[in-house]
């Protein structure tokens, strides 16, 4: 927050009104101006939603899921209608330009016919706010089946200069005090589960986007709790970002729980069962080390050599990144227990992933430190990156199989070549699968590139992406080849081999040339 932005906090608070004077900061005005514009964007839908015939079929939808108008005006629900320029239209009228709305992320250029769209089409909107209460954005969820675009289920306002998507945790402007009453909050994935909550009475509760927190969002509760209640639609053992923000939760000293449900797959559908199944759940929520116990041995047959193989495969990892020694040698203790082995034996293996984990640091930091990254290993990571957040990165495998031969950084190229061999195994791609059969030292590598936010929602962009990247990884690949023949030239002293490296030298020129096209 800047002094801005806590000024006018505090005499809103005080019930001071402010005489504004002008300043020179372009940012903060241009701040102001998208606050301006959400807010009037979020009443509008609002409108719709509840009291126009355009929101009428969006709203019966709504209530069907057992949402009451009360809590629709609470978080200020509404409804984009259906219509290419509805919001354009809208904002134009209130004085604000293309370029600003734009700049807001609510409306987008058409550059071939220099024109603008609405972001959101004919979808029910849930206004994002930041824990101040100020509008920093939307999500926008389709509703009607019989929609035959290609669009994803949800979309969100690009980022913005008030909004980025891993700070903001949905409904914290209103249940903060809840949290700091309780202790405690209960984070759930997507905004219907966090709805369907306060409505049912439990109301410290924040909804995130996806299974990650960040380290943003989790600054920001830390502020309001020590203790963490986690009830996410994701396999907590074994996805990776779900684990990283738990990771990162422990590290700031929360109190870890999982929920988990004793009806339905997720907390609004528990809750609609009945709320007493919800309160119930919470009541018995596990600690965050036995859940991941509890859950290898349910998976794997605990009384062959197999399975205790694979339970201790699944949880040291998770195991050995615990700070706290005596947290350690408690579950040590209990995963010795359930698996009817020593503790000793057990601290064995857990060395191996301890020295596994300081190569996997020691290697990134030492060729992937930020600040100190060659292009070509930002290339090659940014690529990955794609690869592994891809709905289908199998359809790439042509490309993939030739690729490793311009990749130079050793660990990613190893991690690529990994990859291109699972996708030839494997039909269907599964990224929890993966990360499960690749060796341990490429595990946290895996793990931040899966992680890493790419800004991009569509496939289709990723799609295009693939292709530029893919070029340009090519041509650095080629031009350090080219550097490494010449340098193999110099040294050379017999006719019959300078003529092979020149002959190569004039390949590799020829190649990149096409490729700089």
């Amino acid at each position: 927050m800047d002094f801005g932005e806590a000024l006018k906090m505090l005499a809103d608070k005080a019930g001071v009104k402010l005489e504004r004077v002008q300043y020179d900061s372009t940012q903060g005005a241009k701040k102001d101006r998208i606050y301006q514009m959400n807010h009037l964007v979020s009443e509008y839908y609002h409108y719709l939603l509840l009291n126009h015939q355009i929101g009428k079929e969006a709203l019966d939808y709504i209530l069907k899921r057992e949402l009451n108008r009360k809590t629709l005006e609470t978080f200020k629900i509404g409804y984009s209608p259906n219509s290419w320029e509805s919001i354009f239209r809208f904002l134009k009228k209130k004085g604000f330009t293309p370029q600003e709305m734009v700049e807001a992320g609510l409306v987008i250029k058409n550059p071939q016919r220099d024109s603008y769209y609405d972001r959101f089409r004919g979808r029910l909107m849930f206004t994002l706010k930041n824990h101040r209460g100020q509008v920093v954005g939307f999500a926008g969820r389709k509703i009607f089946a019989d929609d035959k675009d290609n669009e994803a289920k949800y979309i969100n306002t690009s980022e913005t200069l008030v909004y980025t998507k891993g700070n903001i945790l949905y409904g914290l402007d209103i249940t903060k005090e809840a949290i700091r009453k309780e202790g405690k909050a209960i984070v759930v994935e997507g905004e219907i589960d966090a709805l369907s909550s306060f409505q049912a009475g439990v109301s410290n509760v924040v909804a995130i986007k996806g299974s990650a927190l960040t380290q943003e969002q989790l600054e920001l509760l830390k502020r309001y709790c020590d203790t963490l209640l986690i009830s996410l639609d994701a396999d907590l053992a074994g996805d990776l970002a779900a684990r990283r923000g738990i990771e990162l939760a422990e590290k700031l000293g929360f109190s870890l729980k999982v929920v988990v449900l004793s009806k339905g797959k997720d907390p609004d559908e528990c809750i609609r069962e009945g709320v007493q199944y919800w309160k119930e759940s919470i009541k018995k929520a596990v600690p965050i080390y036995d859940f991941y116990i509890n859950k290898a041995l349910e998976k794997y047959d605990v009384t062959q050599a197999d399975g205790k193989k694979a339970i201790g495969k699944e949880v040291l990892p998770i195991l050995v990144k615990i700070e706290n020694l005596i947290v350690k040698d408690h579950y040590l203790k209990i995963l010795s227990e359930k698996l009817n082995v020593s503790v000793e034996l057990l601290l064995k293996e857990m060395e191996i992933f301890e020295k596994a984990l300081k190569v996997n640091s020691l290697t990134t930091n030492q060729v992937v430190q930020i600040g100190e990254r060659p292009r070509e290993v930002v290339l090659e990571e940014h690529l990955l990156s794609l690869l592994l957040q891809s709905l289908n990165p199998g359809k790439y495998e042509q490309e993939l199989s030739l690729l490793k031969n311009y990749y130079q950084n050793e660990l990613l190229k190893k991690i690529l070549v990994n990859l291109t061999n699972f996708l030839t195994q494997q039909k269907n791609w599964d990224i929890k699968k993966f990360a499960k059969i690749s060796p341990i030292e490429f595990v946290s590598t895996i793990d931040r590139l899966f992680l890493q936010d790419l800004k991009i929602e569509t496939e289709e962009e990723k799609d295009n992406d693939f292709r530029r990247t893919t070029r340009e990884i090519k041509i650095n690949g080629l031009k350090n080849k080219l550097q490494k023949i010449g340098k193999e030239i110099e040294k050379a002293t017999e006719e019959k081999m300078i003529k092979k490296l020149t002959l190569e030298f004039e390949k590799t020129t020829t190649e990149m040339k096409e490729w700089s096209r």
